[in-house]
């Protein structure tokens, strides 16, 4: 298990940190220029992002949206699974020029089953960018075809724009 993680309410917005992560802001902007913006837990180097959001068991994630897996100059491919994952997740995907590329509804793997056997939920394309969801669905927070996103900081507030 690892130690408590010293929270500034300030920095965070009043949500809890996922030990070992990191957060960021992003807007979602819609194809008709309707803007959204998401807290996120930040998944940056290759052992955040393989280890993700195995065993959490919290759908509400400490009341971040959900988690962004930054790939930065080396774009991912070959997709996601859900090994050790305990609630179901959406995770949406976004290439390079931070254009969605797809979204997929994503089933954790029984603990019985073997790797090879756990499927693989992702596009076909590299991908620079995926957000995993939760609670939420992507329609409710813009996380559509035609979308982009963009990074604003890594502070977020308590109230989110773009958010009723």
């Amino acid at each position: 298990m690892l130690p408590p993680v010293e929270v500034d309410p300030a920095t965070t917005g009043g949500r809890t940190p996922l030990p070992g992560f990191g957060q960021v802001l992003i807007e979602a902007r819609a194809a008709d220029g309707t803007t959204c913006e998401l807290c996120l837990l930040l998944a940056e180097d290759s052992a955040q992002r393989a280890r993700g959001l195995m065993e959490v068991t919290d759908p509400t994630l400490g009341g971040y949206d959900g988690m962004l897996f930054a790939y930065g100059d080396d774009p991912g491919t070959g997709g996601f699974w859900m090994r050790n994952t305990r609630i179901p997740l959406t995770s949406v995907f976004y290439g390079t020029d931070d254009q969605y590329l797809g979204s997929f509804d994503m089933v954790p793997c029984p603990d019985s089953t073997s790797d090879a056997a756990c499927p693989r939920y992702g596009p076909d394309e590299p991908f620079a960018t995926v957000i995993e969801l939760a609670a939420l669905a992507p329609e409710d927070v813009l996380l559509t075809e035609g979308s982009t996103i963009e990074v604003l900081g890594d502070e977020c507030p308590l109230e989110l724009a773009g958010r009723s």
